[in-house]
């Protein structure tokens, strides 16, 4: 979702002049196979997205961070420079 996410604005700030086109359907397909709630047509209130998409984000960041600990912790180099 992040890798989405920051696709989506990276597309928004490279955009020439003020109004730019943007495809937002990778977006929105992440959007709705992440979450059953936005896998439909129907209206959502913008605070279940917003709090869906920060605690998505969150989980996200947690997973990655819990990866980078793994790996430091299981590398031969680990403790030599304590």
């Amino acid at each position: 979702m992040l890798n989405e996410l920051h696709d989506l604005f990276k597309s928004m700030i490279n955009a020439k002049g003020t109004r730019g086109v943007i495809n937002h359907k990778r977006f929105i397909s992440r959007i709705r196979a992440g979450n059953a709630l936005f896998n439909n047509d129907e209206h959502h209130d913008s605070h279940e997205f917003i709090s869906w998409l920060i605690d998505e984000i969150h989980m996200n960041v947690h997973e990655d961070y819990r990866w980078f600990l793994k790996k430091k912790l299981q590398s031969k180099d680990y403790g030599k420079d304590l």
